[in-house]
């Protein structure tokens, strides 16, 4: 299997000939991983379409890798992952297999309601409180090291519906959350996104510069060359439209300089 670079199309083509089923699951998978996205979804629907029993025995996989695609930002079909993610939760309960179904879907109803509105009354209330509902379900089904980022989703989310609402955040709610959280929470100094979700969650408590010192602490003693500061800076960028948040503002100005941005 081609390790290095991109597959270009005709590749795949050629593969889809003579490879195996389960091989081409395996090479659809490594791409989503590299972000060809349109070129994993094809391989997905190419297996669907198989007269095989490997779609029948690993349709859930096959499903939630699917709904994986089609949430990602090239593409956005919220929809199309929504329906998708409702049956392996409600109809096969693969949730309790994979709880990422629930952040996933969590994810998708949030970015459904948020992406397209241009002020907080475009704001589809319905689709964020149920956001809301399904991250504290996956919050609660989650490993006690895996619980910060349905954590630090559910902080965000508090502070926009209070902006909606009241016009103002209640750091009470996203403190108390933070505190347990931490009782059970072992942060991994080496992992970009524990630290990332952990200087975020400082931010939203109002404590901008420790929030920065933690990144910076990161940058200056970690080994890790590949960290993807994009999706902080989306989800921020997100965030401060809907709560035009100072500290927001100055917590990512600050980022973007380390990034040259």
């Amino acid at each position: 299997m081609k390790e290095e670079g991109n597959l270009s199309q005709k590749e795949i083509d050629n593969l889809l000939k003579k490879e195996s089923i389960p091989f081409m699951f395996t090479l659809a998978k490594r791409l989503t991983s590299k972000n060809q996205v349109k070129e994993a979804l094809k391989i997905f629907e190419w297996i669907e379409s198989q007269n095989d029993s490997f779609k029948y025995t690993h349709k859930n996989k096959l499903q939630h890798q699917k709904a994986i695609l089609l949430s990602h930002d090239t593409i956005k079909d919220w929809d199309g992952a929504i329906d998708i993610l409702r049956s392996l939760y409600h109809a096969s309960h693969y949730h309790l297999e994979e709880p990422e179904i629930l952040t996933l879907l969590a994810s998708n109803h949030k970015r459904k309601a948020l992406d397209s509105a241009k002020s907080r009354d475009e704001v589809d209330m319905n689709l964020l409180t149920s956001a809301l509902c399904l991250y504290e379900d996956s919050y609660n089904l989650k490993p006690d090291n895996k619980k910060y980022y349905d954590a630090i989703n559910l902080a965000y989310l508090y502070n926009i519906v209070d902006a909606i609402e009241m016009e103002h955040a209640d750091k009470s709610e996203i403190e108390m959350l933070y505190q347990n959280l931490l009782k059970v929470w072992n942060i991994n100094t080496s992992n970009w996104w524990e630290v990332c979700s952990n200087a975020e969650f400082l931010m939203l408590l109002g404590q901008v510069d420790l929030a920065i010192e933690k990144i910076d602490e990161f940058l200056t003693t970690s080994q890790d060359t590949v960290i993807n500061p994009f999706p902080l800076f989306r989800q921020l960028r997100l965030y401060i439209r809907f709560t035009d948040d100072e500290g927001a503002k100055r917590f990512l100005g600050e980022l973007m300089k380390r990034w040259n941005i």
